[in-house]
Parts: structure tokens; C-alpha cells; sequence
């Protein structure tokens, strides 16, 4: 089993004894996803492919809704991908528990909030190798 250590706010977290908290299983997916989707491409300066475009889209002038919905869900499409096959290749080290290893990517969808145009929830759905599907949002901000 893997793990990682838990994050709150880009923030490191401690138990009540001071030590750091990990995330494993279903947890460690959910932070894996959140933190690949809101990483820009590039800003890992050792894993420089790491990361997604869905929060960087900087088009510029007045673009069809849907042109931008699409190139979201086509940078989350990619990241995700990426995301499994870094975990394959972790694979090959160490071992992954199928509840925190992803099998398939079962919906990706992004909607423009109503009330202001730069905002744009994601939500992403995922199937593990335990055949559990796992659901999670984040919002956007373009």
C-alpha cells in the first residue's frame, strides 16, 4: 500500500500528537485527482508533464462556451490518463491496493456557474481496480 500525506489547503496537517497525517486507499485517489487537476503543467519542476491546463486556459477575446467546456474536459481527460500511468509505473516499485489505484475514467464533466462566467465546476468520476466508483468536484476559476 501507498500512501501520501494529507493536504488541506496546500497546507501540511497534523494529528493531535503533532505528527503528519497520511491519506491512503480511496482517500489517497481523491487527493491524487484534486492535486493533478489543480497543479499547472510545468509548475512541478521535476515532473514537468505533471499536472493540468483546466484552471489555465488563456484564450484571450470572447469564446463559445462550449469551445471552453470542451478543452477543460479534453485537459482533465489528460491529466487523469496521466495520472494512471504514473500509478501503473509506481506499480512496478511498490505495491497499490486496488483501492487506491484507478482502473478507468467513468465521467468527466465541467458547467460554467451562472452567476459568474469565470467559474467552472469540474466533476470527475472514477472507477478503481476495487470496481468502487469515486466521485469528486472542484471548482475553477479561468
Amino acid at each position: 500500500m501507498s500512501y501520501d500525506l494529507k493536504l488541506s489547503k496546500g497546507d501540511l496537517v497534523l494529528n493531535n500528537s503533532g505528527e503528519l497525517k497520511i491519506v491512503d486507499k480511496n482517500s489517497k485517489i481523491r487527493q491524487d485527482i484534486l492535486k493533478i487537476l489543480l497543479t499547472e503543467i510545468g509548475e512541478n519542476k521535476y515532473h514537468k508533464y505533471y499536472g493540468s491546463q483546466a484552471g489555465s486556459l488563456s484564450i484571450g477575446g470572447i469564446v463559445d462556451e462550449d469551445f471552453h467546456k470542451s478543452k477543460i474536459e479534453q485537459s482533465i481527460f489528460s491529466a487523469l490518463d496521466n495520472l494512471i500511468s504514473l500509478q501503473r509505473n509506481q506499480m512496478r516499485f511498490q505495491y497499490l491496493s486496488p483501492a487506491e489505484t484507478i482502473l478507468s475514467i467513468s465521467r468527466v464533466e465541467a458547467f460554467r456557474d451562472l452567476s459568474d462566467p469565470r467559474m467552472w465546476s469540474v466533476f470527475v468520476s472514477v472507477i478503481t481496480l476495487e470496481q468502487e466508483e469515486l466521485q469528486e468536484s472542484i471548482t475553477i476559476r479561468i
